[in-house]
């Protein structure tokens, strides 16, 4: 990958691309891009369900790692869902319960893979 990357880089400059400030981050193909689209409901109290949307999620569900309101906690399902997009791909949904530790309040959301973290997304703990 590096060589590949290396050529590239010379060949933009061989083309007239250098001196310009070129983004190339979109060639780093090493770390999978998770992105979490929506959180449902994306308010509720400890010890509810919740689904989480998004793209990069990994089908086995202890590489997947919720943190949300202060805490961390594991997916509890894994599945493939219909895009609610008008392109008829598909996105991710992994299921967790609302730990009983997370802060009261408004949080974010944001899903680790591996080692690759997501965006993050507002989420609100309710209060019991």
């Amino acid at each position: 990958m590096k060589k590949t990357f290396f050529i590239l880089i010379l060949f933009i400059s061989a083309c007239g691309g250098g001196g310009q400030n070129i983004d190339t981050t979109f060639l780093n193909t090493d770390s999978p891009q998770v992105v979490v689209i929506a959180a449902l409901p994306n308010s509720a109290k400890v010890g509810s369900t919740i689904q989480v949307q998004g793209i990069g999620f990994s089908p086995v569900m202890n590489q997947n790692v919720i943190l949300v309101a202060g805490t961390s906690t594991a997916a509890t399902a894994y599945s493939l869902v219909a895009s609610p997009s008008t392109s008829g791909g598909a996105t991710d949904q992994l299921s967790f319960v609302l730990p009983s530790q997370a802060s009261v309040g408004s949080s974010t959301l944001q899903v680790l893979v591996g080692e690759n973290p997501s965006n993050a997304i507002a989420f609100t703990v309710e209060s019991p």
